[in-house]
């Protein structure tokens, strides 16, 4: 096994809370082992622990990162309560667990836990429905969130030995519309949580023995350090083809696509939305976009796209 490399920083987290994050589960981590993390599996956190790989943070989590403030300040201002960051890295005395805190509230044993969800994932209908979000004030959230939430709960009071009983969710959804949710601990399922981590760690991480599951994604897969100049021989000789089968059912299926976007575009002429008679529309609407024109800045500040420009790599997969 390679030696992990410290990922490049998250956004929010200082040098030492990132290099904590190879020797201990945080909230999404325990929510990825539950199985009720919808971006990554238990497969993804034990790359994460044991080859390095990092978890690049998306748009929306780079939004949420620099909002987090504000939405802090915002329920701050609707609890009537002053908080602070300071010390908001705790970790569990016995279990390989540890939780980076948003904000304290000040004078109480509470903390606040800033999120950002896109209007469309908030106004979903959930499949599950324990994965909804219920009234303001309530403990309605979904899963994937409780967990965190009864993660970090469950640190706190066993890192401090008195019991932190209470966390406000605050939710802004969009940049516009805000929700605060009361989520009290649960001592089952903090002991669920602490157990199911314990047993991930000492099943998987520490004898370096990767979990069956749906995992990893193709994210970790691509981002795990590889030897250069190696080759793995003895592969099953039905992978290949498959790769090579599947390649040729997306080229048809995207020929397929387009001949029938062709079809709708000569349909509407020259308007911008038709509706087909059984009432299903469709919309052509002109988007305007701005774009970052790299060959002129490049002829009017060479030294300036010099200096900030940085190789990079990455891997593509060929037959």
């Amino acid at each position: 096994m390679a030696t992990p490399v410290l990922p490049a920083m998250a956004p929010g987290l200082t040098e030492h809370e990132q290099a904590a994050r190879l020797d201990y589960l945080g909230g999404s981590e325990s929510a990825a082992v539950l199985g009720l993390n919808p971006h990554h599996h238990g497969s993804d956190v034990y790359h994460a622990k044991v080859s390095g790989v990092a978890f690049e943070p998306n748009d929306m989590m780079m939004m949420g990162q620099a909002l987090e403030p504000y939405i802090i300040e915002r329920a701050a201002l609707e609890l009537e309560v002053e908080t602070t960051r300071a010390n908001r890295r705790r970790v569990h005395p016995t279990a390989p667990m540890q939780a980076t805190i948003d904000a304290f509230v000040v004078g109480r044993r509470e903390f606040i836990e800033a999120k950002l969800t896109h209007p469309r994932a908030f106004k979903a209908i959930a499949s599950n429905p324990q994965d909804r979000w219920g009234e303001d004030y309530t403990d309605i959230v979904p899963r994937y969130y409780l967990i965190q939430v009864q993660h970090s709960l469950h640190v706190l009071t066993a890192s401090s030995g008195e019991p932190w009983d209470t966390a406000w969710l605050a939710l802004m959804v969009g940049v516009e519309e805000f929700h605060l949710f009361q989520i009290r601990r649960s001592p089952e399922l903090g002991a669920m949580i602490e157990q199911r981590a314990t047993a991930f760690w000492n099943d998987h991480v520490s004898p370096q023995i990767p979990p069956v599951d749906e995992g990893p994604t193709i994210e970790t897969l691509s981002r795990i350090p590889r030897q250069a100049h190696t080759i793995q021989e003895n592969m099953d000789p039905a992978l290949i083809p498959a790769y090579q089968a599947a390649s040729q059912e997306t080229k048809v299926a995207e020929g397929h696509k387009e001949e029938a976007k062709k079809a709708i575009l000569r349909a509407i002429g020259a308007c911008e939305e038709g509706i087909d008679t059984a009432g299903r529309r469709v919309f052509y609407p002109l988007i305007n976009s701005s774009k970052f024109d790299k060959k002129a800045a490049q002829v009017a500040f060479p030294d300036v796209i010099k200096r900030f420009t940085i190789p990079t790599s990455h891997r593509r997969l060929t037959l």
